[in-house]
């Protein structure tokens, strides 16, 4: 073989056998795996980030969370990466010095930087330098990254804004609300107020709360009659009024013409409801039953929710299936006994539910 042949394969040899020594000088003793690092991000809230953003006129705080994820103490090193602004103008370092980490443990740092513009931020801590003893192979650094939307003043200001609206119109509802509740005017179930209390007392004392029973269940006389209906309505609660035939203002005219009659309208300022009440001490008649209705339905209107009701000193089950058969409340001797009777109890809601 030629000598200078040889000469040039030997060196190549030689050259290769450096390479592989040199290779094997640097890899990792009995194929140790690499350690690792886990790096979370997370956002810290700024003054008013309850509305669901960040903004530019406050700064941002960033907490550091290193985990040593192996079985080796992380010997200490410098963690170090970036936060970088939304249109690539600056780009501000960020390092941290870590001390030793045991194995699976932790260290907490906080990254602070301002805002200077709106958009996306992107923060980076991914590059880990190592003490020169350590084999920059022997760890790495997992996560490390977060973008984090940053709004303009603007935003705040219409979210301030908005929120003051959204409070101050729950404030009027409530206010309104309450302030209605307490003019409304309303009466405990089944229990007089101390004002119709007295004026019950008051009445009794005179003699017409003494005959009132009397002219009610024995009814002789039509007038006692209806004097005695307007008392029983008041005193359960209505604001009732007696027209009064003598005075010749039962009659419900129409360009002059008679198109119903009524003896007592009677008003309920709990439900706005009105009433056109007609009294007999005998067996209503149909035709009696129908002028009622007509009066009813004269003064019916979308704003007037008018009911006609008939009342007699008579017991009369089958002309109250005619009333209701019309749409017509009649109450008979045997409803004001149990009128009469829940108003001795005191209980006056129950006695105004029978004239539903």
């Amino acid at each position: 073989m030629d000598e200078g042949l040889f000469r040039k394969i030997w060196t190549w040899a030689f050259l290769f056998a450096l390479v592989v020594m040199l290779f094997i000088s640097l890899a990792p003793e009995g194929g140790a795996e690499t350690n690792n690092l886990y790096v979370v991000l997370t956002p810290q809230p700024q003054p008013l980030s309850w509305l669901g953003f960040y903004d530019v006129l406050f700064p941002v705080d960033i907490t550091v969370l290193i985990y040593n994820l192996s079985n080796e103490t992380f010997p200490g090193g410098n963690l170090t990466g970036f936060v970088k602004t939304p249109s690539n103008k600056w780009i501000l370092p960020q390092s941290f010095e870590i001390s030793e980490i045991a194995p699976n443990q932790s260290r907490t740092f906080v990254l602070r930087f301002k805002p200077e513009e709106a958009g996306v931020y992107t923060v980076e801590l991914r590059d880990l330098k190592l003490p020169p003893k350590v084999p920059s192979w022997n760890w790495q650094v997992s996560g490390g990254f977060l973008p984090i939307q940053v709004e303009p003043p603007s935003t705040l200001i219409n979210a301030l804004v908005l929120t003051v609206l959204i409070v101050g119109i729950l404030a009027l509802v409530t206010s309104a609300f309450i302030l209605r509740r307490r003019s409304a005017p309303g009466l405990p179930i089944d229990q007089p107020a101390p004002t119709r209390d007295t004026l019950l007392k008051a009445f009794n004392q005179f003699d017409a709360g003494k005959n009132i029973e009397k002219y009610l269940l024995d009814a002789k006389d039509a007038e006692n009659f209806e004097s005695a209906v307007s008392w029983l309505l008041q005193i359960i609660g209505f604001h009732a009024m007696k027209l009064n035939d003598k005075a010749k203002g039962q009659s419900l005219r129409v360009d002059g013409a008679e198109v119903g009659s009524a003896d007592i309208l009677a008003y309920d300022p709990q439900t706005g409801r009105l009433l056109v009440v007609d009294c007999t001490i005998g067996v209503p008649e149909s035709a009696k039953l129908q002028r009622i209705k007509n009066s009813a339905e004269r003064l019916r209107s979308p704003t007037c929710d008018c009911d006609a009701v008939l009342i007699t000193g008579q017991d009369a089950a089958l002309p109250k299936r005619d009333a209701y058969a019309k749409g017509i409340v009649m109450l008979d001797k045997a409803d004001l006994t149990r009128i009469i009777t829940f108003i001795s109890e005191k209980r006056l809601a129950k006695a105004k539910k029978m004239f539903e």
